[in-house]
């Protein structure tokens, strides 16, 4: 399992809801999700299934996989919401997410 290293800022985000399917390593089950915002560094899902803090999942979206490990679970008004670190993500992936630092970057939304 990681340590959080909290004296790093936080990757600035941007509201993309993509749907996810999630496979957790240690249970062998799946669950459907969708993620609510992403950055470089992570993805906020919003999902039906409640994983432990340190849980690694394979993330596969419509256009690119990856690896993710939870960071923070929480259940607001009855939907869980898992925030995951990347771990891993693929060739695809890394672009889309690029992609959207870029945008945030062009538009002022980043330092």
């Amino acid at each position: 399992m990681m340590t959080p290293n909290h004296s790093v800022a936080p990757a600035p985000r941007i509201t993309v809801k993509l749907p996810v399917t999630l496979t957790f390593e240690e249970s062998s089950t799946t669950a459907k999700g969708i993620s609510e915002n992403m950055s470089e560094t992570g993805v906020l899902v919003l999902t039906s299934r409640k994983e432990p803090e340190g849980a690694i999942a394979k993330l596969s979206f419509q256009t690119f996989d990856a690896t993710a490990e939870v960071r923070w679970a929480a259940t607001v008004e009855g939907d869980v919401r898992l925030g995951m670190k990347f771990v891993y993500i693929d060739e695809r992936g890394r672009e889309f997410v690029h992609r959207f630092s870029e945008y945030l970057r062009d538009h002022g939304y980043a330092q």
